[in-house]
């Protein structure tokens, strides 16, 4: 069992840290994992310069041929032994590309600032070059946001319900994360989803600060202000500051 890591990037700030591993599983398309790996070079760059953390991003080839479900308790499983056997035991966040799959793969866990995390995203599982952007910033993010009730490293932070969600839920059974995304207005008139809608519709946009509602025609890959938020938000709550 090997790994390569071909690519690295690093934006140095304060002690608290962001770092994403892009993971390609042997099976994955290679374009796709390289779209991965840019489009979080750029949203660590944004992060960074919101929060002055540090980021960092890893570009890492492996062996391993990820089983494709249904079942995503058979990724992680596979995903965490592997890393076990490799002896990583880093506390960062693993962004797995996983491919070919003919499912849709599109899962997180919801620990990430202190504990090794796995995330997964089926290499076709968005058609285009800009959906697969917005989902690798979606899954890459879920673990560090813990504004959702089924948090269970931290628990819940409240100060992402009271001051980002205004104690709203989502009604459908979503993650809270999701609302943490909008709709917004692009040129001409259009509208998008930003990366934490992503997907989700109306009764998920509508909940929170970011509850401005269009049917959007468009995916974006600019985090929304409620994303940035709560992105410190759940960093204090992590560090034990609330």
């Amino acid at each position: 069992m090997t790994y390569d890591i071909k690519d690295s990037y690093t934006n140095s700030g304060s002690d608290d840290s962001m770092v994403i591993n892009v993971m390609r599983d042997s099976g994955a398309d290679k374009s796709r994992w390289n779209l991965s790996y840019e489009t979080l070079k750029s949203m660590t760059d944004e992060i960074h310069n919101n929060m002055n953390i540090t980021t960092g991003v890893r570009k890492i080839d492996t062996d391993i041929n990820l089983p494709c479900g249904p079942d995503d308790s058979d990724l992680r499983t596979a995903a965490n032994n592997w890393l076990d056997d490799n002896y990583i035991y880093w506390s960062e966040v693993f962004l797995w590309i996983v491919g070919p799959c003919s499912q849709f793969i599109a899962t997180s866990n919801a620990e990430g600032w202190t504990v090794r995390s796995n995330s997964f995203l089926g290499a076709h599982t968005r058609s285009d070059d800009t959906a697969h952007k917005q989902s690798t910033r979606h899954e890459a993010l879920h673990p560090y946001l813990l504004g959702d009730a089924n948090n269970s490293q931290y628990g819940r932070c409240q100060e992402v319900v009271d001051q980002v969600l205004n104690n709203e839920s989502t009604p459908n059974g979503n993650s809270d994360d999701h609302c943490l995304g909008e709709v917004t207005f692009e040129a001409y008139g259009s509208t998008a989803t930003s990366p934490m809608l992503g997907f989700y519709e109306q009764n998920t946009a509508e909940v929170g600060d970011c509850d401005y509602w269009e049917p959007p025609a468009f995916r974006n890959t600019e985090l929304s202000h409620c994303t940035h938020q709560a992105l410190e938000l759940s960093r204090q709550h992590a560090n034990g500051n609330h």
